[in-house]
């Protein structure tokens, strides 16, 4: 008798990595920023200094909020004057 694999994050295709707010850190990076919400501000005691980020993720992560590129369609030419 065989069983069905179980949903995991290797199964998921609503990750990080696939979302139109994340984005990589560096090249090929395994993990980057994502900018669904607001950055937060950090201080830093070396300078007083506060700074913003955003939050870092892995690629294989997942949140409830995911939005692919395709789930967002184009602004409509509706309205618009012709040149």
């Amino acid at each position: 008798m065989t069983q069905e694999p179980k949903e995991g994050p290797t199964h998921r295709t609503d990750t990080c990595s696939t979302c139109r707010f994340w984005g990589v850190v560096g090249f090929d990076d395994p993990v980057g920023e994502c900018q669904r919400g607001p950055p937060a501000a950090t201080p830093r005691e070396e300078d007083l200094v506060a700074s913003a980020v955003w939050t870092v993720t892995r690629r294989d992560e997942w949140c409830g909020e995911h939005r692919k590129e395709a789930d967002w369609a184009a602004p409509s030419s509706a309205g618009q004057e012709r040149a």
